[in-house]
């Protein structure tokens, strides 16, 4: 089971998801006050299972524009490039994107690139999603979700945790 801090974080983002995609804007960031933010980075280290994939979620969540659907829809291969350096934008993967065109997510925020590549290391560490090249893409498959735990991609924890709220 997941986390309390994680599961009452994912239960206001699917809430205010609803309520925000009337006005087709998703950053969490402005709904969200600083010590709120401390305090759900704080909480999700201490207390998760899987402290790297869920700051990480968190990260994206709070640091870009993205829908939900978006940020599941992320690949290694739009984050990170051949050579193992995270990139510093990508195109959202989806075809029609936000409001019918594609847009560009940039990663310029510190925080932000460090979760990513903390989480990058982590399955680099854990053989998560191994590649069929050692040398490219720190070894990992650049066509896996970027999100996933032991295989099981975050879309699978997302609908748990809908069946819960």
């Amino acid at each position: 089971m997941l986390n309390y801090a994680f599961t009452m974080f994912a239960y206001v983002v699917i809430q205010m998801t609803r309520k925000i995609q009337e006005y087709n804007y998703m950053m969490l960031s402005h709904y969200i006050t600083p010590d709120e933010k401390r305090w759900l980075f704080e909480s999700t280290e201490t207390t998760s299972n899987y402290p790297e994939l869920e700051l990480c979620l968190l990260g994206y969540f709070l640091n870009t524009p993205c829908f939900i659907l978006e940020v599941i829809r992320i690949q290694l291969g739009d984050v990170l490039t051949k050579q193992g350096k995270l990139r510093r934008s990508f195109f959202i993967r989806d075809e029609k994107g936000f409001n019918g065109e594609q847009r560009k997510v940039f990663i310029r925020n510190s925080e932000l690139r460090q979760l990513t590549m903390n989480y990058i290391n982590w399955r680099v560490k854990n053989n998560v999603g191994q590649g069929e090249h050692p040398d490219y893409y720190l070894g990992l498959n650049p066509d896996e979700a970027l999100l996933v735990t032991k295989g099981t991609a975050i879309r699978s924890l997302l609908k748990e945790l809908r069946k819960e709220t």
